[in-house]
């Protein structure tokens, strides 16, 4: 699920407030509360797994809100000359962080995510500092940050290749196909542009198929003005790519390039009416963006 950002920054709002004014109190006072690290993190863990049984979004900035009070206590402890102190609180930050980068990711909120990594990775060399040289998790950790940075990366990408969903809306309620058509190219182009950012085959594998269907309906734009051989071309490059991108996917994502590959085929073959399943001035009712393959 990827929420909207108008939607999911209203709940984010309240949590950054609430952050400043922890970290505001935790500064003002400079002091280290022992007795409070293990609470925080626990409510932080606790709203994180709390997301997988409530998907809201109002869960999804409380519990973003609860890791932010609870690295605005840990991280005033990473400072204290207490050994033992030092370390719970630099473990429970290390969790407290990394729970708040996932709900970021979960939110669709890439750039906020890809912030929290780098935070991530300042407190690995404070967590780094303590360890052996050399140290094999740290090492394992290190490659999962860079590993997570490219996958918001390309998430990154494909928002903003999905930013002109509301002038798709507008172009197609004003029947303007020809303009349309070629709006809906430039955004398979785009996501054809972001498949290379993907860290595993098969979610570059995804992301080529959601540029497919940007090209199947830039062929249905092009079929509704008349143009039926720019359309063909479209449902032409459409057959070539789904076939491209099946060879990397899982069986999940080949069943949907093998769905849109049946539709453009039938369209090239003038067995499927350019309005089924929805007129292309209609929302489609049944249509669910698939979640990133894991």
């Amino acid at each position: 699920m990827r929420y909207s950002f108008l939607t999911i920054v209203a709940a984010f709002a309240a949590s950054a407030a609430a952050l400043a004014l922890a970290t505001t109190a935790a500064t003002a006072a400079d002091e280290c509360r022992p007795e409070f690290i293990a609470p925080y993190a626990q409510q932080c863990d606790f709203e994180y797994h709390g997301i997988r049984k409530d998907q809201s979004v109002g869960n999804v900035g409380r519990a973003y809100d609860a890791c932010a009070r609870a690295q605005a206590v840990a991280v005033v402890c990473v400072k204290s000359p207490e050994r033992k102190t030092h370390l719970i609180a630099e473990a429970a930050l290390y969790r407290d962080v990394t729970e708040q980068a996932e709900i970021a990711t979960f939110a669709g909120q890439f750039s906020l995510a890809e912030a929290l990594l780098h935070e991530k990775s300042d407190v690995l060399r404070v967590v780094a500092s303590d360890r052996p040289k050399n140290d094999p998790e740290v090492a394992r950790e290190r490659r999962s940050i860079a590993t997570d940075v490219r996958d918001v990366k390309a998430g990154e990408c494909t928002s903003i290749a999905l930013l002109n969903a509301r002038s798709q809306s507008d172009l197609a309620k004003a029947h303007k196909y020809d303009d349309l058509a070629k709006l809906l190219f430039v955004k398979a182009q785009a996501f054809v542009a972001c498949a290379p950012l993907a860290t595993t085959k098969d979610k570059s594998a995804y992301i080529k198929y959601q540029g497919i269907v940007a090209l199947e309906e830039s062929g249905r734009a092009s079929q509704a003005t008349g143009d039926r051989t720019m359309a063909n071309d479209r449902y032409a490059a459409c057959l070539g790519d789904t076939n491209d991108a099946a060879v990397d996917a899982s069986a999940t994502v080949k069943k949907y390039l093998t769905i849109v590959h049946s539709l453009c085929k039938a369209r090239m073959l003038g067995n499927y009416p350019v309005d089924k399943p929805e007129p292309l001035d209609q929302p489609a009712k049944d249509f669910h963006p698939l979640a990133m393959p894991n």
